[in-house]
């Protein structure tokens, strides 16, 4: 399970920007753990 929480609020004319660069970074966040995952797809992952 992975719980992703924001926050903060910029005002609303700074938002759009902020919130654009969170859903970039987040993307590329989830992209590395995808890869990394990836990685070990043939071992049995211990919760």
């Amino acid at each position: 399970m992975l719980r992703v929480v924001q926050n903060g609020f910029p005002k609303a004319r700074e938002a759009a920007d902020f919130y654009a660069a969170c859903e970039m970074g987040l993307r590329e966040t989830l992209r590395g753990i995808r890869v990394y995952l990836d990685s070990y797809e043939d071992e049995k992952l211990v919760n």
